[in-house]
């Protein structure tokens, strides 16, 4: 721990990096696994959720804790939060949204995602590592997501947020906008054309329009946090959501 750490409000433990982790696994269309945190982190955990996901969790307990694997908290959420399809889309992405802001609210942050499983139901796994604990403000962490062909979604975006992601698509999506909608309470926007499909020409130039727009929010303060695979995409069709958070110091 360093001397500015420990005269933090709330210092990390100082604890090894090597022993410092929890890892946030996802798991079939419903299920999620955390390893590492201690049991106020899991109680808050599943306080928060409760609180957004209005299906409820059918299941919680913990688990493991032998020589083959560690010690778990397991939550089996009713629905299918991880399909990220239909109505549950947009609650699933503010489920995501929850389980890192709980987590970072506890000094957990995230170091890096990843898939480490060949299983047909795969997702993503969280690295996380000790760090000063985060509270986060209303619009400080939100979610963005890609879907069918041509829909991008802001998931509780503030305003400056959504401005800034429509002048951008504007400027360096050529086909435009073909219009804007309430999709369950997130911004969609319908695009002219296939972006996510990577047809030819069409792909570069969608790669290029989500590059300035990472670009232009990074102006305004906001970083990408996750990018994280919750979805179960038409034969394995499935794109990745961003995590963005707004930088302490803006």
């Amino acid at each position: 721990m360093t001397a500015t750490e420990k005269h933090l409000p709330h210092p990390p433990p100082g604890y090894d990096f090597t022993d410092a982790v929890a890892v946030l696994s996802l798991h079939k269309g419903d299920t999620v696994r955390f390893t590492g945190i201690d049991e106020s982190t899991a109680q808050a955990l599943q306080a928060a959720i409760s609180g957004v996901w209005r299906l409820g969790i059918q299941e919680s307990h913990w688990s493991g804790g032998t020589s083959v694997a560690p010690k778990y908290y397991k939550l089996k959420f009713r629905g299918n939060p991880w399909s990220g399809q239909g109505s549950e889309a947009v609650p699933a992405r503010k489920l995501m949204v929850t389980i890192l802001r709980t987590l970072l609210a506890h000094g957990w942050r995230v170091e890096a995602t990843c898939d480490l499983s060949k299983s047909q139901w795969d997702k993503d796994s969280f690295v996380m590592m000790r760090v000063a604990p985060q509270y986060l403000g209303p619009s400080d962490m939100f979610a963005v997501s890609f879907n069918m062909s041509d829909r991008l979604r802001l998931i509780d975006a503030p305003e400056a947020v959504a401005s800034v992601v429509h002048a951008t698509v504007l400027e360096y999506w050529a086909q435009g906008i073909q219009g804007t909608f309430d999709y369950c309470g997130s911004l969609e926007y319908k695009l002219r054309g296939n972006p996510w499909l990577g047809y030819k020409d069409e792909s570069i130039a969608a790669r290029v329009m989500m590059a300035k727009v990472l670009a232009r929010l990074k102006n305004i303060g906001y970083s990408l946090y996750a990018s994280v695979d919750i979805s179960m995409g038409h034969e394995g069709r499935d794109l990745d959501s961003w995590i963005l958070i707004r930088d302490p110091s803006n």
